[in-house]
Formats: structure tokens, sequence, C-alpha cells
């Protein structure tokens, strides 16, 4: 622990020194951006507001439902505010209502929404191909989005919709390829209320990027490391430890072929869950007799055509775990995710779109030695505003 806070403690210092005497330089200036979204939705079985159907969150103790249920919603508006100074520093706050008390990262599960901080972040531009951010930021791992409009949501695997995290990167770019690097936090602890086993990052997880851009397409691939530190409490061994690796590896493809527009990805890896916000489960605790691996694949494709004044989109995404013996006793007992959508939008007004969606969602998942099934399908229509 006290490795990854001097880990921690020096980059931020490092970052700050760097930038700190830049915004003292010229006069401040600042932008809004941002959009308001308002929607209806509506599920055919019982799913969250996050549209994860309950019983793959947590399967112990509960009964399945087929209850259909509806909700007006405002809480994925978003506003943020850019601060440039005309020198090599720029700000970025941005902030929305899809939060929740004690969640801090991308994914929640709150009826109703409370305010949140999403980006708090300083870019500086150390030369005109190089940029370092430092704060709360996108994660730079899954570089893509879906075409979708749940754009907090994260559902592993169909893509990108709200993977933040708090680091450091430093991103190159030059004029058909670009490359990146990264330290991060964890995502979050996984151990329970009256569950003394605790989860932690060694050191801050280490992600490498890098992709190149040709006759509209881009193909790329990223890569995460790092290392878990478990700890248990146990009255035979009074404090046993052993360390995990984290690790991953992602593949994406971006083309544009006249009016149609294709993202995909394909990922693997071991212990993502604390590596990448909204991987397939949060990693298992271990004890010093089974260390539960927790490899995991996935990939999703996402496909927009537009048309004059309006578009139509879908997607289609899987993950699984390699092992389900693994995910027996674990956290979530998850084994997969499989996401298919349909969609359209059309223009009302400059920025300003009508849309409809429509989502089905099969998961699997383990309970008393035996794999179960769940599905759902959710839909919602609303208006989303730019400014």
């Amino acid at each position: 622990m006290k490795q990854y806070w001097f880990a921690k403690t020096i980059l931020a210092s490092a970052a700050m020194t760097i930038m700190i005497p830049a915004l003292a330089q010229a006069e401040i200036k600042t932008s809004l951006y941002g959009f308001v979204k308002a929607e209806y939705y509506g599920t055919s079985n019982e799913f969250n507001s996050d549209h994860k159907p309950l019983n793959v969150l947590s399967t112990s103790g509960q009964t399945l439902r087929e209850a259909s249920r509806g909700q007006l919603s405002f809480k994925q508006s978003r506003f943020g505010i850019n601060v440039d100074n005309e020198s090599r520093v720029k700000m970025k706050f941005e902030f929305d209502f899809d939060g929740q008390n004690g969640n801090t990262v991308g994914v929640t599960d709150s009826s109703t929404g409370i305010f949140r901080v999403r980006l708090v972040n300083l870019v500086y531009k150390v030369s005109e191909e190089g940029t370092i951010t430092v704060g709360k930021k996108w994660d730079i791992f899954s570089p893509l989005q879906p075409h979708t409009y749940q754009m907090t949501t994260i559902q592993f695997w169909s893509g990108n919709t709200g993977f933040l995290t708090d680091g450091i990167d430093y991103t190159h770019k030059l004029e058909n390829m670009s490359f990146a690097a990264e330290l991060k936090n964890a995502a979050g602890n996984p151990a329970t209320a009256g569950d003394n086993t605790t989860v932690k990052l060694s050191l801050p997880v280490l992600t490498v990027r890098g992709d190149v851009t040709f006759s509209e397409q881009t193909i790329g691939a990223s890569y995460m490391v790092g290392k878990l530190n478990y700890s248990r409490q146990d009255v035979a061994a009074p404090f046993d430890t052993e360390d995990a690796d984290i690790s991953g590896v992602n593949i994406y493809w971006h083309g544009i072929f006249g009016a149609t527009d294709v993202v995909a990805e394909g990922y693997m890896g071991t212990n993502m869950g604390a590596g990448v916000v909204g991987a397939l489960a949060t990693p298992t605790l271990a004890t010093a007799t089974l260390n539960r691996t927790n490899e995991e694949l996935g990939y999703y494709a996402s496909v927009k055509h537009s048309f004059e004044g309006w578009s139509l989109f879908g997607g289609y995404g899987r993950a699984d775990f390699s092992d389900k013996n693994q995910t027996a006793n674990s956290f979530q007992a998850l084994v997969s995710n499989e996401t298919i959508r349909l969609g359209a939008d059309m223009d009302l007004d400059v920025g300003v779109k009508l849309f409809v969606e429509a989502a089905h969602m099969t998961s699997s998942y383990l309970e008393a030695g035996d794999t179960r099934g769940y599905s759902g399908t959710w839909y919602n229509a609303g208006l989303l505003a730019r400014f």
C-alpha cells in the first residue's frame, strides 16, 4: 500500500509541477458544452436503472421475477466546462446527474441519480505532437464507443460508454499514427461489508496503446498489465497474502465507408475487473488455497448508416469467462453477457435529435453449481439537445 501511495504521489506532484506555472500566464477563457437528454425507458423483465439484470449482480437469496417497468429520466444529461488561458495548459470539468453515494467510477445503479463529477483533469501540451493528461479522465484501454444513446451505462462487452479512471497519460499523435501510455488507479474494491478479504493494487496499472489510420480506417491495439495483492485474515493462518496478475489485450478497428460507420473491438485478459471500469465482473476474492484467475474474453461490433436527416444503428456484443468454476464462489457469479441492440434517430433541429432504441440482453450465471440463464429487453425513446 505504501508503494502504491508513494507512486501515486510522485506522479501527481510531477504533473502539477509541470502544469501549474503555465496557469498563471495569459487571460483565462471558458467555454461550455454538453447536452440535455430527456427519455422514457422501459424493460420487459426486472432490470435495475443501469439496465443490468438484478439477479446476475447478486444471485444469493433472490427470486427471478418477470416484472416490467418504465421510467422518465433526465439523469443522463451532461454539461462540461473547458478552461483555456491560451498557454500550453487546458482544464476540463464535466458533470452529470447519474451518480450514487459511494460510487465514483463510470457505472451506477441509482434509480434517480445524483450530481456527479465525471471528469476533472489538466491537459499539458508538451509539443505539437504530445500531450500529458492528469486527473479523472477517460481510460485509454478501450478507446472506441458503440453507436447508442445509453451514454453512461456499461455492459461489457458492448463498448466503452463509461470507462473513467484516475490517472495520468501521455499521448503522441503523428499524421496517421498515435501512441499512448497510462498509469491509473484500480477500478474499485470488490470487498463487501462483513467480508474480511481486501483487494488492492500493488502499483498503478500500466496501459500502452498504438494505432494507425489509412483510407478512412483505423486499426490499433492496447495492452494492460498490473498486479493485485490479495490479503485475508484467517484463524489458522493469521495473515496470508498472495498476488495475482492483471493483464489484458484489446484490438480495435474503426472504418468509415461513405455513409456507413463501423466500430469493433475484441479483448481477452485476466482479472480485468480491477483494471478496467466495467469489465465483465469485479475481481474475485482469493484465498491462500485457491487463486481464481478470472480469465475472460469478449468482442463487439457496432454499425451506423446515415440517411438524409436520419440514421439507423445497431450492434452486438458478448463476453465470457473462460473457466466457469472460477466464478462459482466469486463476488459476482456472472459467466457471460450477450447484448444485441437496434435503434434510429432523426434530426429535428440543429443539435437536436429524436431517438428510439431497443436492446436485448442474455446473461448466464452460476448458482448452487448450476448454470442458469436470464434474459430481458429494454427500450428507450426521447430527445437529445446538444449545446
